[in-house]
């Protein structure tokens, strides 16, 4: 670059920077998967960069209430590889294998939210359990999973700092109480409105969860003022 007076001349320019290389390492993280897509349409060149940005740059995926399965979800599920947290609400079309797709391409998830989706079963519910290795927050709201998936859980992961299992059914007292058992770093527990009687589980809470601040049991079956106290 050379500068002398008004008469300065750039040997090296803007579009001299390595632009797809701070799109993918820099901004695609701060980007929503709705902004990527329009991106997308913009170019077939921007087409291939908006693509090695899910697949690189993209951290936190959301999706709430999206009702139409034509969704660009097979794109996003197939090419993002780097999510930390995912957090869907609603989804009437995410089913076992879709979420399986997704979970198998994202190793380093930390936070996953799931409010109703209430398509979700077994398989995909152990898929989580089988991906969960860094996972630390986990929100599985009004959703039906069961004592495998809380096993599944224990053996692959006791590390979670946060539980949050309000609304939902389908697992027992017992499967809870064993969960809870290997889950000695919790501090935010969530059991609002759950189905089964967890008042045995409030005491092995107590003695397997030293660090615990946060206790929500609104709602539930046979607690009492007394046993909270």
């Amino acid at each position: 670059m050379e500068c002398e007076g008004s008469n300065a001349v750039f040997s090296t320019t803007l579009l001299d920077l390595p632009v797809e290389d701070i799109l993918v390492t820099h901004i695609a993280k701060y980007l929503n998967w709705w902004d990527l897509f329009a991106f997308r349409r913009c170019s077939r060149s921007c087409k291939g960069i908006a693509e090695r940005m899910l697949a690189a740059g993209l951290w936190d995926l959301k999706i709430y209430q999206w009702a139409h399965p034509k969704a660009p979800y097979r794109i996003i599920f197939e090419n993002c590889t780097r999510l930390r947290r995912i957090s869907f609400s609603t989804l009437y079309w995410l089913t076992d294998e879709r979420f399986r797709v997704l979970l198998s391409n994202n190793p380093f998830l930390e936070d996953v939210c799931l409010i109703v989706c209430v398509v979700l079963r077994s398989k995909g519910f152990l898929a989580l359990a089988e991906h969960s290795a860094n996972l630390r927050r986990l929100t599985l709201s009004h959703c039906y999973f069961n004592d495998d998936f809380l096993r599944a859980l224990n053996e692959n992961n006791n590390q979670l700092l946060k539980v949050d299992f309000s609304y939902s059914q389908r697992f027992s007292r017992g499967g809870l109480q064993e969960f809870f058992k290997k889950q000695p770093h919790l501090e935010d527990i969530n059991l609002r409105g759950v189905r089964c009687n967890i008042r045995s589980s409030l005491s092995v809470i107590m003695r397997n969860c030293p660090n615990l601040h946060t206790l929500d049991i609104k709602g539930c079956r046979g607690v009492h003022e007394d046993d909270v106290l």
